[in-house]
């Protein structure tokens, strides 16, 4: 009699208990997960100005990319000191609401592209004191900028094509003058060396191409931005990039953002 109570206790006390959930463990199904298909989502998310790097599933981001703002603008010539840091500041305005650090802009912006060698001479003279103006506008909003623009040497009679990079927030400078130069009777060479510097604002190392800088990267050259570190490489343009075999390599391993004028003469501000 006491055996059968005890049974008919333990059988009722076995259906009335809750049934365990089995655990799937988050390590367990990034291992399961094939990096071929991860590598694939990824690249499905790559967006047209901002490329991420391809990271296997188990590895993270080396850092928190900033947030950027391209102005894709259309082209200005002849344009004041006045005009520019006016125009400048509409987009610092957009950049500081959307709480971005970076602000990009095209290869030649404070001059354009379009004009002759000698009306660019010129205009670099008339506004090679524009940098601190843009420095002293920039840290207003606290913001890094990049933009291009043209230098020239008088003592050398030589033109350069450069960029320079602002870090308002770190407190420091950088310029680069294009070493490929698709016609080098209108600039000067500048180094071949990659240009990867530490940027204090944005808590990276950054790099610095000009056009055909990326277009014709070798490996070498490539090799020598990751070897130096680089994580966010800045690329000022005229028109937008071909992707090459050899820029789609590095693209994969660096975080690239691109700049370049619109083509259809407005301005696009972008948000990355």
């Amino acid at each position: 009699m006491l055996q059968s109570i005890v049974s008919s206790v333990r059988i009722q006390h076995t259906r009335n208990k809750p049934k365990r959930k089995k655990s799937r463990g988050r390590f367990k199904a990034q291992i399961v997960t094939p990096i071929s298909s991860h590598r694939e989502g990824i690249e499905k998310r790559v967006e047209k100005h901002f490329s991420k790097p391809q990271n296997d599933v188990h590895s993270k981001p080396k850092f928190q990319s900033p947030q950027i703002c391209v102005c894709e603008v259309k082209q200005r010539i002849n344009r004041s000191k006045d005009q520019i840091l006016t125009d400048m500041e509409a987009n610092f305005q957009i950049a500081a609401k959307s709480s971005c650090k970076l602000v990009v802009y095209p290869q030649l912006y404070t001059t354009g592209f379009d004009m002759s060698k000698e009306r660019q001479k010129v205009a670099a003279l008339t506004l090679a004191d524009v940098h601190s103006d843009i420095y002293r506008l920039a840290s207003k909003y606290s913001l890094c900028v990049l933009y291009g623009y043209p230098k020239f040497l008088p003592g050398e009679d030589v033109l350069y094509n450069c960029t320079m990079f602002l870090d308002t927030i770190g407190g420091c400078y950088r310029e680069y003058r294009k070493s490929n130069c698709a016609n080098e009777t209108r600039y000067g060479r500048g180094s071949d060396s990659a240009k990867t510097f530490a940027s204090p604002g944005l808590g990276c190392k950054i790099g610095m191409a000009i056009g055909f800088d990326v277009g014709n990267l070798d490996k070498d050259s490539a090799l020598d931005f990751q070897n130096q570190g680089c994580q966010l490489l800045l690329v000022c343009n005229i028109r937008s990039p071909t992707i090459t075999p050899k820029l789609e390599e590095i693209r994969g391993k660096l975080r690239i953002a691109y700049c370049y004028y619109s083509y259809d003469d407005k301005d696009h501000i972008h948000v990355l």
